[in-house]
């Protein structure tokens, strides 16, 4: 029975380890997409009106930033300690990294509404087409 229940304590923590990395490849793949969707974005066909739309792509990508920011603490933190040092991870480790991925994901929130208001923006922008002021 002994051996049963350390046998499952060893899955345990392989499972986790696969949880934890499963999630921070996630949420790096997002952000990463979510940023490269800021680095694209080109506002000047909108003249002095776009000024609002580079403050929303400055604050989103400020957003991007940290949560890039978040999951290279947890890379560097956790993840390589664990799976390259040898070390174990105890709890209090466990829950630095859960928040740091929690960080990672509100920014990337953040970031994805900062970004949806830019094309909320250009929406309302491209309605009134009639007052395009050319820069």
């Amino acid at each position: 029975m002994q051996q049963n229940m350390q046998g499952a304590s060893e899955w345990d923590r392989l499972l986790i380890k696969y949880v934890y990395v499963w999630l921070w490849s996630v949420l790096l793949g997002t952000t990463t997409t979510v940023a490269f969707s800021f680095i694209s974005y080109r506002s000047e066909r909108w003249g002095i009106l776009g000024i609002g739309l580079v403050a929303l792509q400055l604050i989103g990508g400020m957003c991007v930033a940290v949560a890039l920011f978040a999951l290279a603490r947890f890379l560097q933190g956790f993840m390589l300690p664990i799976f390259f040092g040898g070390e174990e991870s105890d709890r209090s480790q466990q829950k630095s990294a859960a928040r740091l991925l929690g960080r990672s994901f509100r920014y990337l929130i953040f970031a994805v509404i900062f970004r949806f208001l830019m094309s909320a923006t250009e929406l309302v922008l491209s309605l009134g087409g009639g007052f395009r002021l050319q820069g």
